[in-house]
């Protein structure tokens, strides 16, 4: 069984949203930045993390490790 890139696509992006919010917390309290300062950095990461989250995905989807196939009825 594989998973298909559009599902790997909605979780990639389900994910760095969510995590978005506290990326922005985490580096205006660590820099003291305002918080627009902090998102436009949180963005610019939050990009670039989620092209390399989708090709990690990607590369895991193909790994049989730890998958089970299960009979069709």
């Amino acid at each position: 069984m594989h998973e298909s890139h559009k599902r790997t696509l909605i979780k990639t992006l389900i994910y760095r949203v969510s995590s978005l919010g506290l990326t922005v917390i985490v580096v205006a309290y660590l820099t003291g930045t305002t918080f627009g300062a902090s998102f436009s950095l949180s963005a610019l990461l939050n990009v670039a993390l989620s092209v390399y989250y989708y090709y990690y995905e990607r590369v895991w989807s193909k790994i049989s490790y730890g998958k089970r196939m299960y009979p069709k009825d």
